[in-house]
This record gives C-alpha cells, structure tokens and sequence, in this order.
C-alpha cells in the first residue's frame, strides 16, 4: 500500500478508493475481515490528514465501517462521506460570514440540555422528532417560542447537533439578523451571496435562531427586504418539505402583526409549535 502524490479520486465499477490511497492489485486481499481491518486503520490516519480532526472517535452513518462498506472484499466509499463533505462546506461558509451556530451552541448536546430547567419535559418530544427523521417519517419542523433565556435556542442546538452527530442528514443551524447581515455584505460577491441563499434554501434540515422584528414593516420600509427574502425562503421550504426549524421571543400572533399573515400561515403550515412558556 502506498500514497499518491496527487488527491484525485480513482473509481473502478465496484470500488471507490481513497482520495490519498492506492492499493496494488499483488497487495489486494480477498479476506473480508483483512480489507475491513485495513480500511479502518488506513482511514483513521487519513482522517487527520484531511480534516485536521481525529474523525475516526465519531459515529459513522451505521452502515458502514469508517465510511466505507465492504462488500465482497472490496471496499467502497459510503455516502456519508459526502454528507460530511457537504456539512463541513456548510459550516465554512456561515463561519466565514459569521452567521453560523456559535461555538457553545455547537456543545449542546443530550446531557448539556437537560440541565436547563424545564427541558426534561420536552425532550422526549424532540428525541421523538430526531428519530422520525431518522427515518424519513416526519417532513415538518417546530417553531419554538418563548420568553428570552428559557431555552428556545437549545432545544434547537440540540435537535441540529444530535442529527448532525447522528449523520441522519446535513443541518445548519443560522441567526436570523446576521444571516440577513450577511446577505446584504455580500451583494456585491454574486458567488457567496449564492451560496448563502443557497445554504438557507436547500440545506436538508435548517434553524433559524431568534426571529424578531422590534417594528412593525409599515413602520419600517428598510425591512420590507427583510420580511420579502424570508418569504422566499419559508415558502420554498415549505413546498419542498424541508424540514425547518424557527425559534423566537415573540408569540405566534405578535410575529404575525410584524411579518405579516402569508409568512405566519406558512410557517404554521410547516411546523409544530412548541411553546417553552408551559415549560418552566
């Protein structure tokens, strides 16, 4: 076994070797468990080597060993290496722009979020979600709403790290108003500014953190941009069934005198609505 030079893929009919490895046809073995052994301490390395991060502790999709699925003796690349691929772009780009999950929403994890008061009783709600998800049972999201502090971005940061963690699907979790900040800087750069909507439009399953208008859009033109962009998107969504997740300080109804019933209609046609207020 020895590693190329150059990072290009090769691809036979059955087999997908990786990016950086080659192995020669008087080195291929035939034993199963010999291939799968190789490929699991070969991946290991190579994991560092690509992502500066020791992948090899986390959890694969379950259906394969390290990313690759041996079958008869030959290995092939499992599709959850492009879902990580497809993640860490994701979370380069809302990096870049500053408009991503911060660092200790990132944390939030099983343990992390049950020690906040009050969600032990939602939690069995939103494991319930992430398993229906699992298996591509359940198409809607939640729209979480509550006073500021009682957990709402949490709840969200749990449900988005769980499913990432888990490689159920792609999630991105964004700030509503630097998010909006970011497509504005970025006019000018038709390449990002693409990205990013396409980010909000077409990543899999997305949350949209702290929605909130201090004004009403009549009150303010400068929003109505604002208001007319998450429009596009919430009604996107919606039609393709991506599920979406919202969280806000404002009650259903006080977000409806802000944005306006045909964005309030959609999101409930979309969501559940989970109210952190009886949860206390």
């Amino acid at each position: 076994m020895k590693r190329s030079k150059n990072k290009k893929t090769l691809v036979s009919d059955e087999t997908l070797v990786s990016d950086e490895t080659l192995i020669s046809d008087e080195k291929m073995v035939s034993d199963e468990k010999t291939v799968k052994s190789t490929a699991k301490n070969v991946l290991s390395e190579l994991q560092v080597d690509q992502t500066g991060v020791d992948d090899s502790k986390s959890k694969y999709c379950g259906k394969c060993s390290y990313g690759w699925i041996i079958e008869k003796g030959r290995a092939r690349r499992c599709f959850c290496n492009d879902k990580r691929t497809m993640q860490e772009s994701i979370d380069s780009l809302l990096k870049r722009h500053r408009a991503g999950i911060s660092t200790k929403l990132s944390r939030v994890n099983a343990l992390s979020f049950l020690i906040r008061p009050g969600h032990e009783y939602i939690k069995p709600a939103l494991d319930k979600y992430i398993k229906d998800l699992g298996q591509d049972k359940k198409r809607y999201g939640f729209f979480i709403f509550g006073k500021p502090g009682v957990g709402k971005s949490y709840a969200a940061a749990y449900i988005v790290n769980t499913v990432r963690n888990m490689r159920i699907m792609t999630a991105a979790m964004v700030n509503f108003s630097r998010t909006l900040s970011a497509l504005r800087a970025t006019f000018k750069d038709e390449f990002e500014h693409r990205q990013l909507l396409n980010v909000l439009f077409d990543t899999p399953l997305l949350a949209i953190d702290d929605i909130g208008m201090e004004q009403r859009v009549t009150e303010n033109p400068e929003l109505s941009w604002a208001v007319s962009k998450f429009y596009e998107i919430i009604d996107y969504r919606r039609d393709e069934e991506l599920p979406t997740i919202i969280t806000s300080n404002r009650t259903p109804e006080q977000l409806k005198d802000r944005l306006g019933e045909p964005i309030m209609a959609r999101i409930d046609a979309m969501t559940m609505r989970l109210d952190i207020y009886k949860s206390e």
